[in-house]
């Protein structure tokens, strides 16, 4: 996991100042304010994909720059999206120096256990 991590960090290091990955959105748009559903719907599915299970990096907060009329909180995360079961995303963020998991997950009773699973899972492997 941790060599995971550190490739992943190091790949996406050139990208973080790059727009190239928002054009498709601006493509979409584009489409959707000019053809007909049809079409969009058929470009969403040409080239835009969600994965099935994600991990996102929602990024480090820095504590210095967070304050709320001179009051500093003394915790945050930042969550990702909503996910409709069998998607499933989990979102890291950190703040002063303690990484939070976070996923939202619309689905049922057995759905939520899968997930608590894969965020127990998660933990024990980052604690070791």
């Amino acid at each position: 996991m941790e060599q995971a991590t550190a490739a992943a960090h190091l790949s996406f290091r050139g990208q973080k100042d790059s727009l190239a990955p928002l054009r498709v959105f601006d493509y979409l748009d584009r489409i959707y304010r000019s053809e007909t559903f049809e079409a969009y719907h058929a470009a969403v599915k040409k080239y835009y994909s969600i994965p099935t299970v994600s991990l996102t990096n929602m990024g480090i907060i820095d504590a210095a720059r967070l304050q709320f009329d001179g009051v500093a909180p003394a915790d945050i995360y930042i969550s990702g999206s909503l996910k409709f079961a069998p998607y499933f995303q989990v979102a890291a963020t950190t703040f002063k120096e303690e990484l939070t998991l976070s996923t939202n997950l619309y689905g049922t009773h057995a759905d939520h256990a899968f997930q608590q699973t894969i965020l127990t899972e998660m933990k024990h492997i980052l604690t070791h």
